[in-house]
């Protein structure tokens, strides 16, 4: 239900006022205008209103649901990410009193015969007769000084804004379950997205920038945005989904959202789609459907998920090189060292070449780490002792004995590719050593 209240609107609904001046504003919570009630009519439905009189009966269907609830959010706070939501509540007389001045004002601009509602493509105008009205911001009691208001213009839906303004897409987009009539059941309605985030966990995101992109802020506003699709699922288990909200924009996959660290690569959404992430998403709304026998059909938005890796995608971007890399499970050939696979003419190898000074203080195992790019060069070497809780490959890091090492296995050069499908690919490689 909270959204009812905070519906998307930056870019979206705009005020054309008699001055020839025009606002693109952000949701006014429960004091909204005529506008938003446009726009969240376009939520529900899927499109405009075609008239008046529908605009007025949605209007009228919300406000008996509202009188219902005896609390109303005045603040919302809501982590993009845990999906968590703090509010505060607005005791009941003035709830009911910021209702009735709302839907009074609505129900006037509505009932006026000489105002105009027009739908052309999916853009919806409402233009007043005579801009007589001055316009009530929030609908609160002091008008905006010096201008009347002539229309309210409505563009675009749900899609647009995720493009445009993340944020406010987050903060405002919602489950809607509709009854075998098509009739939506405002009660039901929910946050989105919807679906457990317990089972979220073996998946990876697709996420919408690189947060290279964008200045990080403080907390959630400076990571990766994580996109969503919408999904209708009926009550016979029938599942679909539209992808074409994502159009025009950059994709990417990363396996930890809740990072400042860069996005993994680019994706083709078609990849992500992974049908154990469907199969669970139809699970999890069958137990909906058996709590809720008046509804038939609902339609979420949520997160992509996806959990098996396409082959053609790398594993993640090593930090050391700046190479995408695979890991090992993830390659249909090994690299080869000396002709036969690394971890067998790997260590071999190192051991032939490597001679460090005897001393108490040398560790009697380490770990190297490198890869082994697409070429056959084995570059961005580094080592781990059980003493350092990191791989070091900076010189300003290393110790003597750490840098023979290193030394040491930059002189191992004879290698072949890792490859997947028969191409060459870069591939991470981890060896122990243990004297």
């Amino acid at each position: 239900m909270i959204s009812a209240f905070c519906l998307p609107s930056n870019g979206q609904i705009r005020e054309i006022f008699d001055n020839g001046e025009i606002v693109e504003y952000y949701g006014g919570l429960i004091f909204e205008t005529l506008g938003e009630s446009i726009y969240s009519y376009r939520f529900v439905y899927g499109r405009y209103p075609e008239d008046k009189q529908a605009l007025l009966d949605f209007q009228r269907d919300r406000a008996k649901v509202e009188a219902k609830e005896k609390v109303l959010l005045r603040g919302l706070l809501h982590d993009l990410f845990s999906g968590d939501v703090e509010f505060e509540y607005l005791d009941d007389s003035l709830h009911t009193s910021f209702l009735a001045k709302r839907d009074s004002l609505i129900a006037v601009d509505l009932n006026d015969p000489e105002n105009v509602l027009t739908v052309i493509g999916d853009t919806c105008t409402f233009t007043y007769a005579k801009a007589t009205r001055e316009s009530y911001y929030f609908g609160l009691d002091d008008p905006i000084p010096g201008v009347k208001l002539r229309a309210i213009q409505c563009i675009g839906g749900p899609a647009d804004l995720q493009k445009k303004d993340y944020r406010s897409f987050r903060q405002h987009i919602h489950t809607l379950a509709y009854d075998k009539n098509g009739k939506w059941l405002w009660q039901l309605c929910s946050d989105a997205p919807y679906s457990p985030r317990g089972g979220s966990w073996k998946y990876n995101f697709v996420v919408s920038r690189d947060p290279g992109d964008y200045p990080d802020g403080d907390g959630v506003y400076g990571l990766a945005r994580p996109v969503l699709i919408p999904f209708t699922i009926t009550r016979s288990g029938a599942l679909s989904y539209d992808v074409s909200c994502l159009d025009g924009m950059q994709l990417y996959y990363r396996t930890e959202v809740n990072s400042t660290a860069d996005s993994i690569d680019t994706i083709a959404i078609e990849d992500a789609i992974d049908p154990e992430y469907l199969d669970a998403l139809k699970t999890y709304m069958k137990v909906f459907f058996d709590e809720h026998e008046e509804v038939d059909c609902v339609k979420l938005w949520e997160l992509v998920w996806f959990n098996n890796l396409p082959k053609r995608y790398i594993s993640f971007r090593d930090h050391i090189t700046g190479l995408g890399v695979y890991e090992i499970d993830r390659v249909d050939t090994l690299p080869l060292c000396n002709g036969i696979p690394f971890t067998e003419g790997f260590l071999p190898e190192f051991l032939r070449r490597f001679h460090p000074e005897k001393s108490d203080d040398n560790p009697y195992q380490f770990s190297v780490r490198f890869v082994i790019d697409k070429n056959g060069n084995l570059v961005g070497p580094r080592v781990k002792t059980p003493s350092s809780e990191f791989y070091k490959s900076s010189d300003k890091q290393l110790s003597a004995y750490e840098k023979h090492v290193l030394e040491t296995v930059n002189q191992i050069q004879n290698w072949e590719p890792g490859k997947v499908d028969g191409t060459p690919v870069n591939v991470i490689l981890t060896v122990p050593v243990i004297f």
